[in-house]
Parts: structure tokens; sequence; C-alpha cells
């Protein structure tokens, strides 16, 4: 890389920030890293990008191998840390791991989830169909909830066939958006799926 190479990464830490995030969107994480590594300081910011990389692969070990080796530099993740580490663990449907780590950086670092984090956890959960858990989740959201959680909620109560969640779900989003389309196919689908089930008991 001709940039690190002439030793420009060491007196311009902006460059080489945008350098590691570009890199880092487009998936080429080997051209990432070596930016990441040439940097004379490495930031929140480049932590955060380096991490989002991998995240964004599919990768969980690299993102947590970055999250441990930041905390041995003393560096404090923040909420975009915290969103990355939630999108990796999502990728690879690690449900379990996805809470653990959504509670301790909230309690350790003091993180003040925002909808996108809980968003991420309701859509883990109700992948996995934990809608129990799930339940207990949405009782913890202090902001009002928005399309990005009660969409994902109905995609859940779909796949797992839980029509009254899926009922208070598909209220709250035509509350927010009544002319919000995929809120009704979603719902439709809900009470077809349940019919069916009826009829075939």
């Amino acid at each position: 890389m001709e940039i690190a190479k002439n030793g420009l990464l060491e007196g311009d830490r902006l460059l080489g920030s945008s350098l590691l995030d570009m890199y880092a969107k487009y998936g080429m994480l080997e051209k990432a890293q070596e930016v990441f590594d040439e940097l004379s300081e490495q930031d929140i910011v480049s932590w955060n990008a380096c991490i989002a990389g991998y995240a964004g692969d599919g990768n969980y070990e690299e993102s947590m191998r970055l999250l441990d080796e930041m905390d041995r530099e003393g560096i404090e993740p923040d909420g975009v840390t915290l969103a990355s580490v939630l999108s990796a663990c999502s990728h690879g449907g690690l449900v379990a791991r996805g809470v653990k780590h959504f509670e301790e950086l909230c309690k350790r670092f003091n993180i003040i989830p925002d909808l996108k984090h809980y968003s991420t956890i309701i859509d883990l959960l109700g992948r996995a169909g934990d809608l129990k858990m799930l339940e207990g989740m949405l009782g913890r959201i202090p902001l009002e909830a928005d399309l990005s959680i009660w969409l994902p909620l109905l995609g859940a109560c779909r796949m797992h066939g839980n029509k009254d969640l899926g009922k208070h779900a598909f209220a709250n989003a035509i509350d927010l958006k009544p002319t919000q389309a995929g809120a009704y196919i979603i719902m439709s689908n809900i009470f077809a799926n349940s019919e069916f089930r009826e009829d075939s008991e």
C-alpha cells in the first residue's frame, strides 16, 4: 500500500482513519487491518471502523479479538462499538453472546443504548424464537419505540406464530405509520398461518 509505504499515515490520522473506514466498508478487511496496524495512534474511530468491518463480514471472532485488544489498550467502547458488536452477533446468530455483550458493555462503560441497539437485540432474539426474553427487552426500552422495533418484532411473531404479541406490534406500527404496507402484509400472514394451524389440528 503506497500511502503506508511513504509514511503518510504516520502524520495524518484523518487520512488513515478515512482510508481504514473505506476499506472496511467495502469488505477489504486485509487492507483495512494493514492501515489500522500502520496508524501512529489508534483512536476510538479507527477501532470502531475495524470492528465494524469484521462485523459486517460476519467475522465474530475477529470483532471480539479487536474488542479485547481495545480493552487492553485502555480505549473505552462507545455506542458505535456496541452496535458493531451486536451486528457481529446477529450475523452469526449468536443470541446468548449478543445479550451478554449488550448487558456487559452497557453496564461497565455506562453506554446508554439507543433504538438501533434495541432494534438489533429485538431482531436477534426474534430470529432465535426467544419471545419471552424479547418481551422483557421491550419493557426496558426507555425511548419511544419506532418502526425499527415494531417491524422486526412483527416478523418474529410471524416466524414463530405468536398472534397476541403480533397484534400488539401491529397496533403500534400502524399507530406510528398507518400507511406502512409491510405491517399489514406481515399481520395478514400471521393470521393466515394461525388459521392454517387451527384447521390442521
